[in-house]
């Protein structure tokens, strides 16, 4: 059932707040806050609180005075090398290649994506991927330190930075990657994520998520916080078993298997992203697909797993990528589905900040995290059967108005939010009840929600 402060702010974000504005949801949260701990406590009736929320409406609408931002659509950033994709036959090429020692391979039949790397005392110490005449992504690799760039628009300015570093607290060894995210055009600061990991507890990911809040472009930043480890629900995104004795080379015949899914997969998948506006990703996964490789892992059975993307809490090792397959499970599938599983892991390596599960999130609501997780999300758009305008716009876009996403079957962008409070760390199926419980309480007084809309 509709919580009748919903119903309040359905009616009114139509009028005045949520239609070209990008400061309205959150001042409308703030005023149904104080509503509701009026309203709920039997000090005014609903209808009074409607028309109390009216009137605020009226006063911060534009027509009140208040100045609503319009929301800019940026145009889709077009790959130089749309024309030339890679295919199952160039990739397989490109590998064969680099498996050689080839150090400068062509990505796709015409060469206009590449992957270029060097060497230092037999050890990877650079790389870049290439799109026509633009650096996509150049990397740097130490065994202390280690940093990545991405440019998102071809525009020669990185919109994410990413940096490894390996130090020493007296107690322990720690390994720490930030994630830094900026808003295109030379923008600023939008996502900053850091990710922790101690060799005293070499199986647990301490991750502080730290994200723009949309609705406030010049306001203080979102933080969040999660652990990913043995003892956590999620096990997609890093090999966190304590003794992974299970891990064996793969058959010829187990390879031959994975190599043809992960044709599919990059043929597919890149296709899918360009097509939506995701190029860089496109870019980094044809890098990544040639450079692969596989092991078997039976034990993934014992947690339910089909496959695994290891050690992805770092995305700028060494060290080849690797995707660890539970045999059984993995031949079961359909060629989709095979190829749909390839694609989700390689998002590991490639996707930045939002190549990591929030497990809490998962566990609250799973049918909606599908949707709000951009892994799975892109998964969705580009392999399942009857993707929405939600997938696309959570993969690709932020918004399902979006042109790229006007052949999807609709759906609802209002996908809840997330109570950034320590103390209650919670998922809500309404936006307008998180914030109104959110902040409830001395310890999570002021507390914010991380709302899903991808209106």
């Amino acid at each position: 059932m509709e919580h009748w402060l919903d119903r309040i702010a359905r009616g009114l974000g139509a009028r005045t707040f949520w239609q070209g504005s990008t400061v309205g949801p959150s001042r409308l949260e703030r005023i149904l806050t104080l509503i509701a701990a009026t309203a709920d406590s039997n000090h005014i009736t609903r209808r009074a609180a409607l028309k109390l929320a009216t009137a605020s409406a009226a006063m911060l609408s534009p027509v009140g005075g208040a100045v609503a931002q319009s929301r800019t659509q940026l145009a889709p950033v077009v790959s130089p090398c749309s024309n030339d994709t890679p295919t199952r036959d160039s990739l397989q090429a490109a590998r064969a290649a680099l498996s050689r020692g080839a150090n400068d391979v062509a990505l796709s039949p015409r060469g206009c994506y590449r992957y270029r790397r060097t060497f230092t005392g037999g050890r990877l110490s650079s790389d870049q991927v290439v799109a026509g005449s633009k650096v996509v992504r150049r990397a740097t690799y130490g065994s202390n330190n280690s940093s990545a760039q991405t440019d998102f628009d071809y525009d020669d300015v990185p919109e994410e930075r990413t940096t490894y570093r390996l130090t020493s607290d007296g107690a322990a060894n720690v390994e720490e990657v930030l994630i830094e995210q900026f808003a295109p055009r030379r923008g600023p600061l939008v996502v900053r994520q850091r990710r922790t990991r101690r060799s005293n507890a070499p199986n647990v990911v301490r991750i502080v998520h730290e994200e723009q809040d949309k609705s406030q472009p010049s306001g203080p930043f979102t933080r969040l916080e999660w652990t990913i480890g043995p003892d956590f629900p999620d096990q997609h995104v890093w090999t966190m078993n304590a003794q992974p004795l299970a891990i064996r080379a793969c058959t010829s015949e187990e390879k031959s298997q994975y190599e043809q899914a992960l044709g599919q997969a990059i043929e597919q998948g890149i296709r899918c992203l360009n097509r939506h506006g995701s190029t860089h990703t496109a870019a980094a996964m044809a890098a990544f697909g040639a450079r692969v490789q596989f092991e078997c892992d039976p034990d993934l059975e014992r947690l339910n797993l089909i496959a695994e993307a290891k050690d992805a809490w770092n995305p700028i090792s060494f060290s080849p990528p690797t995707i660890l397959i539970n045999p059984p499970r993995f031949r079961g599938l359909s060629a989709t589905d095979k190829a749909k599983t390839i694609f989700h892991e390689l998002m590991h390596f490639t996707g930045g900040a939002f190549s990591v599960h929030n497990p809490i999130l998962q566990e609250a609501d799973l049918e909606r995290f599908r949707i709000i997780d951009t892994i799975y999300a892109c998964g969705e758009l580009c392999f399942g059967s009857n993707p929405t305008k939600c997938h696309c716009a959570s993969c690709a876009t932020g918004t399902i108005r979006a042109p790229q996403c006007s052949s999807y079957s609709s759906c609802n962008p209002d996908l809840g939010a997330f109570c950034l409070c320590p103390c209650r760390l919670r998922y809500y199926r309404s936006r307008t009840q998180c914030a109104v419980e959110c902040p409830s309480g001395l310890c999570c007084f002021g507390s914010k929600c991380r709302n899903f809309d991808f209106s």
